[in-house]
């Protein structure tokens, strides 16, 4: 299965190949036209309570990992890209949770995506009807939708280098699990030799930790506010890795309350990594610099 979509700027003409292994192997290409490539970087957005993200990877092909709980992703979006760009080339859907794809409805009415990606499962909380809600939206709009999971593999090049955004978790067991937080996708960015990994829920950052460990080794997690409270950070810094920097996704409320604040303490005293919180710091950006990892804080 091959679509493409073309965009009317100059060159250089790049391409983005989506790998999915659905019983089978099928190619998705987006080929675009860009006047000059902005320097690849993640994005962790400050949208209040709920998570959103956005990389941007060498050819300016960006991904967009959840829209966070509401129409703020607006202008966390136009903050980041400017108010002409209206162009997402993949969404990947993490979390059916309504903090993490609520801000999605908007960005439809706002953005032209070239492909959604998601799990495959169309379930959620109980009684939680955001995620069918979603889907049938992006189908109205004739937008491909790609079902993916662990060993998948987003790949984007530019004039300057390459960068990637693997699907860590879950395998197909865990894809079917009871417990839909089981089956949330954990997503490795990696471009100019630094890796990101971002932890949706508790669940899928415990299973991920254990069955990938080789690959879960990251300069930065990006850890969801349920996954920052239902896991020892300890247990997710993997032997020889190289972790750098630590981004929980809170709002503000929730970020200076006393308990969470504990636990961010707790966790600053188990890794040198720098520890961010978007509640409290406001947007961050994690970039490469000579093939390291820099972390800032945004607006």
């Amino acid at each position: 299965m091959n679509i493409s979509s073309r965009r009317q700027w100059v060159w250089p003409i790049l391409f983005l190949t989506i790998a999915c292994i659905v019983d089978g192997m099928f190619w998705y290409r987006i080929a675009s036209l860009h006047v000059s490539a902005p320097a690849p970087r993640i994005v962790i957005f400050n949208v209040g309570e709920g998570d959103a993200a956005l990389a941007i990877l060498p050819g300016d092909v960006k991904i967009l990992i959840d829209a966070g709980p509401d129409a703020k992703i607006l202008t966390a979006l136009e903050d980041a890209l400017g108010p002409d760009d209206r162009v997402i080339d993949v969404a990947i859907i993490s979390n059916p949770a309504p903090a993490s794809i609520g801000g999605f409805a908007a960005l439809l009415d706002h953005y032209q995506f070239g492909a959604f990606a998601y799990g495959g499962r169309k379930d959620g909380a109980a009684n939680d009807l955001s995620l069918p809600a979603l889907l049938a939206a992006i189908a109205a709009r004739h937008i491909p939708l790609l079902t993916v999971g662990a060993g998948d593999r987003i790949l984007a090049r530019g004039l300057n280098g390459k960068g990637e955004a693997d699907v860590l978790s879950p395998d197909p067991a865990f894809a079917e699990s009871a417990d839909p937080d089981e089956a949330a996708l954990v997503v490795k960015a990696q471009f100019d030799g630094v890796g990101v990994v971002l932890l949706p829920t508790a669940a899928a950052a415990r299973r991920a930790a254990t069955e990938y460990s080789a690959s879960f080794r990251a300069d930065a997690f990006v850890l969801a506010e349920a996954a920052f409270k239902g896991v020892q950070i300890g247990t997710l810094l993997p032997s020889g890795g190289n972790l750098r920097a630590i981004v929980v996704q809170a709002g503000a409320r929730e970020a200076a309350g006393k308990s969470f604040s504990a636990m961010l303490k707790s966790a600053a005293s188990s890794t040198p990594a720098s520890l961010f919180v978007t509640g409290r710091d406001g947007t961050v950006e994690l970039s490469s610099h000579d093939g390291a990892l820099r972390a800032e804080k945004g607006s």
